[in-house]
């Protein structure tokens, strides 16, 4: 993620964030994966807030990368599409009262939210 934020330049920031972005989908089909290969049918009814939560996690995170790509291309119009699916999940995360220990999420998810902040060319 510090990668992606570091970008200074549009090429290596959509590479960036297309790396990124691949981490998420994997983060965000992980539950569905688990849920298709493990037989443990009560491990999976007592974790399914948790899955559903971690799922939701990996969606924002597809949802904030592409807006901030967006932003950083001035594609105004889909950026704000991409914010208005981020604020969804991230109200559906918060509606969960499970937790996760990943705080790094809500930290990336917030900072995409709050605006571009691009590291200046050079740094």
């Amino acid at each position: 993620m510090d990668e992606f934020w570091k970008a200074d330049e549009a090429e290596s920031m959509k590479i960036k964030g297309e790396s990124l972005s691949q981490q998420f989908y994997a983060m965000k089909e992980a539950p569905s994966r688990l849920k298709s290969t493990l037989e443990n049918q009560n491990f999976l009814q007592e974790t399914a807030p948790y899955l559903e939560k971690l799922a939701l996690y990996g969606a924002a995170g597809e949802a904030a990368a592409g807006m901030v790509l967006m932003e950083h291309q001035r594609l105004t119009a889909e950026a704000q599409e991409q914010r208005v699916i981020l604020e969804g999940l991230m109200k559906k995360i918060k509606n969960i009262p499970q937790k996760l220990s990943i705080s790094t999420m809500d930290s990336f998810l917030h900072r995409a939210l709050s605006g571009p902040d691009f590291a200046p060319p050079g740094q």
